[in-house]
């Protein structure tokens, strides 16, 4: 009923398997690619990991549409960092300030070969 054929089972996985090797940017991808320091990230002003991935994310993503990044981080957490001046909403998208590519800089550090002086 669900898959008739072998061959529209084999054709399903093989999807799946392309959609893994992809690289598509996703929450999970966020978590694997890099990690903050929580002792970096404080220094540069901001509370938590959560918020240096947000700001990754948008530096990836350049204009990003508000519904298309409630599914990943919390407003409330965009809207902080709104209002610290890292990330400025346009209408109905958010995207990165230059003080907010400083301080996404800043958290990535060396060992990222974007870190400041």
């Amino acid at each position: 009923m669900f898959c008739r054929t072998n061959e529209e089972r084999t054709r399903t996985k093989q999807n799946i398997g392309e959609r893994k090797e992809s690289g598509g940017m996703n929450e999970n991808n966020l978590t694997q690619d890099i990690r903050f320091n929580p002792y970096r990230v404080r220094r540069f002003g901001l509370s938590s990991t959560q918020e240096a991935k947000a700001l990754l994310y948008l530096e990836r993503h350049g204009e990003t549409p508000r519904k298309a990044l409630s599914r990943v981080f919390d407003l409330r957490l965009v809207e902080r960092l709104a209002a610290l001046g890292l990330v400025v909403q346009r209408g109905d998208t958010y995207c990165l300030t230059e003080s907010g590519k400083a301080v996404l800089q800043g958290c990535l550090g060396e060992e990222h070969g974007r870190g400041v002086a």
